[in-house]
């Protein structure tokens, strides 16, 4: 029986020394977040250079996106039942140029979109996709 708690006693013993307490954790990841922020001000300094460098810089970006709605007995329109559905997406795109003595500025915005409107009290109503609102 003493064997077994003595036993016991070191396994338990070993598995305590090895164990670390939050305050030895929490010391650790603060000095791993300062070496983080030593490394990110040199990389935002490099970057800022880079940024401050004359030349063109080119970009875009775009949604897409669309939408259902239905109506039933809706007397406030002109079509009191009917559904409809819209799908569309929008194009930006910019180059600008940035030199010491001037700078030049070009945007481009597309935005196409197609809407489906179907008339549940009319039997002839198409219900195709129509070209909606368009950008250019």
């Amino acid at each position: 029986m003493k064997k077994i708690l003595l036993i016991l006693a070191l396994v338990g013993s070993a598995f305590n020394s090895f164990a670390q307490t939050k305050d030895e954790l929490d010391a650790e990841k603060a000095s791993k977040n300062d070496s983080i922020a030593a490394i990110q001000g040199r990389v935002d300094a490099i970057q800022a250079q880079i940024d401050a460098l004359p030349g063109w810089k080119v970009g875009a970006f775009g949604t897409i996106g669309g939408s259902f709605s239905g109506f039933n007995n809706w007397y406030a329109q002109e079509s009191p039942n009917n559904s409809a559905g819209t799908i569309g997406f929008t194009v930006n795109g910019f180059a600008n140029r940035n030199e010491s003595k001037y700078f030049w500025r070009n945007a481009l915005t597309l935005n196409l979109n197609w809407v489906k409107f179907d008339d549940k009290d009319d039997p002839d109503d198409q219900s195709g996709f129509r070209q909606a609102t368009d950008v250019f």
